[in-house]
C-alpha cells in the first residue's frame, strides 16, 4: 500500500508541471498569433472574420498562421489564415506585404520570423 501512495504523490506533481508547461506554451502561441495579426492589420492587410461554420471550415483548410503568396494574373495576393484564435483570414497585395515586412523587421530586428517568406 505504501508504494502505491508514493507513486501517486510523485505522479501528481509531474502531471501538474506538465499541465502548467503545456498551458504556458499554448499562451505563448496565442500571444504570438495576436502580435502577428496586429502587424498584418497595421500594415494594411484586410481582415475577414468567419461568421458561419462553412466559412470557418474554408479558413481551417488553408495553411495556418503563415503568409502565403498566390499569383493572380500578374499580381500577387498574400493570405494569412487563423482558424483557432481570431477565426479570420487576412489578405493583402504586394504593397501591404512590403509594409508588413518593414514593420515586422523593426519589431523583431533584422531577422524576420519563420512565417514571413523571403522574396523570390
Amino acid at each position: 500500500m505504501q508504494k502505491k501512495t508514493k507513486r501517486l504523490i510523485t505522479g501528481v506533481p509531474g502531471v501538474f508541471l506538465t499541465i502548467c508547461l503545456l498551458s504556458g506554451m499554448a499562451m505563448i502561441r496565442k500571444n504570438k498569433a495576436i502580435e502577428q495579426e496586429q502587424i498584418l492589420s497595421s500594415s494594411g492587410f484586410h481582415m475577414e472574420r468567419a461568421d458561419t461554420p462553412d466559412e470557418l471550415a474554408k479558413i481551417a483548410a488553408m495553411p495556418q498562421r503563415k503568409l502565403v503568396a498566390k499569383k493572380l494574373g500578374n499580381k500577387i495576393e498574400w493570405t494569412y489564415a487563423d482558424s483557432k484564435y481570431c477565426k479570420c483570414v487576412f489578405t493583402g497585395n504586394e504593397k501591404e506585404y512590403q509594409r508588413f515586412k518593414g514593420e515586422a523587421s523593426v519589431r523583431w530586428g533584422e531577422s524576420l520570423p519563420w512565417w514571413v517568406p523571403l522574396p523570390h
